[in-house]
């Protein structure tokens, strides 16, 4: 109810799209970034033809991201490809948006490129952090104390527990 009395009351959040959503019902998936990790969820790709057409930051398309983003009912988790990236996620907190698999992945991540050459971002740090307690010390993970003491060939260790990064600008 919340959602729709945004989208369609006196906001008119609704006319920040160009064409309907594309909607879709996903089974759950065991890859470590999938957004289906952990059960299976709704899609709604999104595209923002307002924005791509006139260059301008479409107001009311942004807050609809939010909406699904931020309301309890929808837990929407973003595409990593697509819209939203980096004003719906900045500070992203990768271990509570993916507790059972986020570790693991920063495992992987470390093996597979210890100095982080395939990041991807201007700054990795907004996005890729992998933080872990070990016997009340906090490790990250991407650095080689981190992986060898919370990961092994099989992904994160079990005796070590995923937690929620800093705030930024702490």
């Amino acid at each position: 109810d919340k959602v729709s009395q945004r989208m369609y009351g006196r906001e008119r959040l609704w006319q920040g799209a160009r064409t309907p959503f594309l909607m879709r019902f996903v089974a759950e998936e065991d890859a470590y970034l999938s957004n289906t990790h952990g059960g299976p969820r709704l899609y709604i790709n999104q595209e923002d033809f307002v924005q791509y057409s006139t260059g301008l930051r479409n107001g009311p398309f942004q807050e609809v991201i939010n909406i699904f983003r931020t309301e309890p009912t929808c837990s929407a988790r973003l595409h990593w490809g697509k819209a939203g990236w980096p004003e719906h996620a900045t500070c992203f907190d990768g271990a509570a948006e993916y507790p059972e698999s986020w570790c693991d992945f920063g495992c992987a991540a470390y093996e597979l490129d210890p100095a982080a050459k395939f990041s991807g971002v201007p700054d990795p740090e907004d996005t890729w952090v992998f933080r872990a307690t070990e016997g009340g010390d906090v490790v990250d993970l991407l650095t080689q104390e981190g992986f060898g003491r919370c990961c092994s060939p099989d992904g994160f260790t079990r005796g070590c527990a995923c937690v929620s990064r800093e705030p930024c600008g702490a």
